[in-house]
């Protein structure tokens, strides 16, 4: 009985050790999936190529801030286009806001 229950424990501790990794390499390896990040992609790609183009993502409304500096922030490789990876990764957009005031 003893024995069952280490194996049960172990499976249960490979399970989810299998599902964070999963979840960790969901994008490229840099963190979990923010949540809804491929049905938004998805809806803004319109010539469905699989990759935003500025005028894509521009063209909806963004409440958090100027559309084209969120697009610079998002293009990791700065080729012009957002992949599904650069997109649903987690942003970069507010670190270092605060700075040069005792934060």
């Amino acid at each position: 009985m003893k024995h069952l229950k280490w194996i049960v424990l172990l499976m249960v501790l490979s399970l989810l050790c299998s599902y964070d990794a999963v979840l960790s390499q969901g994008m490229g390896g840099q963190g979990p999936l923010r949540p809804g990040c491929q049905d938004r992609f998805k809806a803004m790609d319109t010539d469905g190529n699989g990759q935003l183009s500025k005028d894509e993502f521009t063209s909806v409304p963004h409440h958090r801030g100027d559309a084209e500096a969120m697009f610079k922030a998002r293009d990791k490789n700065g080729d012009g286009v957002i992949t599904p990876d650069e997109f649903c990764a987690p942003s970069d957009m507010g670190k270092g806001m605060g700075k040069g005031r005792g934060n």
